[in-house]
């Protein structure tokens, strides 16, 4: 059954979503509060809109802009589209799916949306309206495409009958789909883009020390695509937690920063905080180990024996 859709917030990520749906046979309402976004979209002949009833639709899906200013996500414009959805909630008689695509720290829905969203329309989250988070991944150059053939769905549910809606609407998509709890799909939208972030960073900071040494950085990364564990499998390194260890990587990345330093390098501050981040959690996890070996009352003239006892750390 096709759905009518409200595209609340109608940027890149609205404009993409809408459109992607709009290509599944769904009918897809785009509201925003930018005239010249209106006026754009309804000249391509889609359906626009300022105000709206959901009376005429099933599915609204917030893709409005969370700006970082000062170091601190802003959600005035959020705060503002959900006092308006929230009122429009009162107004209806059926049960309504409030679809969360905006980017947001871990624990914003249920802690703000769901309680603005409650106090505005005076009904009862999973039970007259559903929440679901939806992160998304488009890159702005590709946006449409990305949605419309998309690697990866998040579904961040509330309860059970949001996420059987909102798996229903992307039945027909390519993709593997994974179900999750709200707070923890905000916190998978973050970590995928920190962990991008880093990543360039990283490369960015290689890149300084090769022009220094008159090394092609290109040459190297091509073949570190190639030879890199961390790069070729996905499962590499995610299991946090657990500092790296070995014969390789501590006496390497020490090594490496002290040569980067002698070169007069002293903005490695990448390297510098994955081995204080390493530091920290091999710490910790010495903590745990001495700690479990005193609960079980082990005792060994063997060190190696005891410390071959404890269970790994995870």
């Amino acid at each position: 059954m096709k759905k009518n859709i409200l595209i609340i917030g109608s940027g890149v990520v609205g404009e993409a979503t809408g459109k992607g749906f709009l290509g599944k046979g769904h009918r897809v309402t785009f509201c925003d509060v930018d005239s010249r976004v209106r006026a754009r979209l309804a000249s391509e002949g889609h359906d626009v809109c300022e105000d709206y009833d959901l009376n005429d639709f099933d599915v609204s899906m917030l893709c409005i802009n969370t700006p970082t200013r000062g170091n601190k996500i802003i959600l005035d414009y959020l705060h503002r589209a959900l006092k308006k959805l929230g009122s429009k909630l009162a107004d209806i008689g059926s049960y309504h799916m409030v679809v969360v695509r905006s980017t947001s720290l871990p624990g914003t829905t249920e802690e703000k949306i769901i309680p603005t969203l409650e106090c505005y329309s005076g009904k009862k989250a999973g039970v007259d309206f559903g929440v679901c988070v939806n992160p998304e991944f488009l890159r702005e150059a590709s946006a449409e495409e990305d949605f419309a053939h998309p690697w990866l769905i998040v579904i961040g549910a509330y309860d059970k009958r949001s996420e059987r809606e909102l798996k229903y609407l992307y039945r027909s998509f390519k993709a593997e789909i994974m179900i999750t709890d709200d707070k923890t799909a905000e916190m998978m939208k973050y970590v995928h883009n920190l962990f991008n972030a880093t990543k360039i960073s990283f490369f960015n900071e290689m890149y300084m020390v090769c022009q220094s040494l008159g090394i092609d950085s290109d040459v190297v990364n091509s073949m570190v695509v190639k030879s890199a564990e961390g790069i070729w499998n996905p499962e590499y390194g995610t299991k946090g937690g657990r500092p790296y260890s070995g014969s390789c990587l501590p006496k390497d990345t020490r090594a490496f920063r002290t040569f980067a330093h002698e070169l007069k390098l002293n903005s490695m501050v990448l390297l510098d905080a994955v081995i204080k981040v390493n530091e920290q959690r091999g710490e910790l996890a010495d903590m745990t180990q001495k700690a479990w070996l005193k609960d079980n009352y082990i005792f060994a003239t063997d060190t190696a024996a005891a410390v071959a006892a404890v269970p790994q750390v995870s």
